[in-house]
């Protein structure tokens, strides 16, 4: 298969579909790639070949670059170093993308776009990733770059949107978004991906509208995003509409945020219906171990759990959560308990509070001890949060309570108070 060939199959005119089987990068299937890469010739004479077609009557010089940049990288590449090739991959998603901004043909060349995509980025990855074990200070350079090479697209796209934008680029809005937002999260800025986010958004599209898939992924990152930002209702929700549509096989990977993200929204969980959805995944006992201490309110237990488990909640990025967000939960249920033994009564006395908190905290229990200070803060704090309808009595050192519902529930109140509204174009 030389190059005489592949520049007869491609012709002056190329369509989407030959734009597509001719640009493939997979040499098992592309058998210009080995026929050309084979070609003795140096790169200035394949070049003055290609030189010698004119591509679209000459209205499209970047398709041009499209081709010389093609025929360079299957020229010039080092089959056993991809440290080596990489630049060439990198540099031909490039110059697809300068041809894809083209008003009148850019059409043609989108379905260049995603299988460039899939194979390129797992090679930056992969590349960077080495480069980070040698050297930790390493700012994800090739990843880095595509993303430049992404936003490029997806800005294009964006700006392009209406009535007459061609279906080939708006079908793959989504899926340049969702890409963006994998490399934001692999070099560690995922909160880049809020401009991604925030133009999505206002752009006004109907969700539906794209493959499945890339719904499913899209609200996969923007959930991560609303759970680096605290944003705990906006997060179990998009994880929640996840984890009812993905596969066996991701639905793991959903339920690791979603677990913790129910126990902060005070959702007990179900740990037997999480085995028969995801199996015994390995993360399980450390939610077991919080929730059974949370659920108790048992603060000695809770620090315990949490720092057997440190190291994988650091990882996760949970580990301020779940020390902030759990222990306002834990708290609460100790007052309940508190509340219950006493009969649900109208009232609570400090000395009832005080050596419940005593047992809770044990060796963890401030230096200061116990006193009223301390029954009063909780309360106070729980009773801000609406997350106990009563009021101190200081001058008898009481809690009054509410005649009913005393322990709101939590989820409900915290929809109520932070569930935001501007997601809800994608309920289409």
């Amino acid at each position: 298969m030389s190059l005489s060939q592949f520049l007869g199959q491609l012709g002056t005119k190329p369509n989407s579909k030959t734009l597509s089987r001719l640009f493939n990068l997979d040499p098992a299937t592309n058998k210009f790639i080995v026929g050309i890469y084979n070609d003795t010739r140096d790169f200035n004479s394949l070049k003055q070949q290609v030189n010698q077609v004119e591509f679209y009557d000459g209205g499209w010089p970047a398709f041009d670059q499209v081709v010389f940049s093609f025929v360079r990288l299957c020229s010039q590449l080092d089959p056993n170093s991809l440290v080596m090739s990489f630049d060439l991959y990198a540099q031909f998603l490039s110059d697809v993308s300068v041809a894809f901004t083209n008003l009148g043909n850019g059409a043609l060349i989108a379905s260049v776009i995603a299988p460039t995509v899939d194979t390129v980025v797992p090679m930056a990855r992969k590349l960077d990733q080495q480069l980070k074990n040698y050297e930790a200070d390493a700012v994800y350079p090739r990843l880095t770059f595509l993303a430049s090479v992404l936003l490029r697209v997806f800005n294009h796209i964006r700006s392009q949107l209406g009535d007459n934008t061609p279906e080939a680029k708006q079908s793959l809005l989504l899926y340049v978004s969702n890409k963006l937002c994998f490399i934001y999260n692999q070099i560690g800025n995922p909160l880049l991906c809020q401009n991604v986010f925030s133009n999505i958004t206002t752009a006004n599209l109907k969700f539906s509208q794209f493959p499945a898939a890339d719904q499913l992924q899209y609200r996969f990152y923007l959930a991560k995003f609303y759970l680096i930002k605290h944003h705990l209702v906006d997060a179990y929700r998009h994880f929640s509409w996840c984890v009812e549509r993905c596969s066996a096989r991701e639905r793991e990977r959903v339920l690791k945020y979603l677990v913790p993200l129910g126990m902060m929204l005070g959702r007990s969980p179900n740990f037997n219906g999480i085995t028969r959805q995801a199996g015994a995944v390995s993360w399980l006992p450390v939610y077991r171990d919080i929730a059974g201490a949370v659920s108790a309110g048992n603060y000695a237990g809770f620090v315990e759990a949490v720092t057997r488990h440190e190291a994988y909640l650091k990882q996760m990025g949970l580990l301020v959560l779940v020390r902030s967000k759990l222990e306002v939960v834990l708290f609460r249920n100790l007052l309940r308990q508190v509340w219950k033994i006493q009969g649900q009564a109208s009232t609570l006395t400090y000395g009832a509070i005080q050596n419940a908190l005593r047992l809770s905290w044990g060796a963890y229990a401030p230096e200061g001890g116990v006193d009223a200070l301390v029954v009063e803060n909780m309360v106070v704090s729980l009773v801000d949060q609406n997350l106990l309808r009563g009021k101190l009595v200081s001058s008898v050192s009481k809690v009054a309570v509410a005649s009913s519902n005393v322990f709101p529930e939590i989820s409900g109140i915290y929809t109520q108070k932070f569930g935001g509204a501007g997601d809800k174009w994608m309920d289409d």
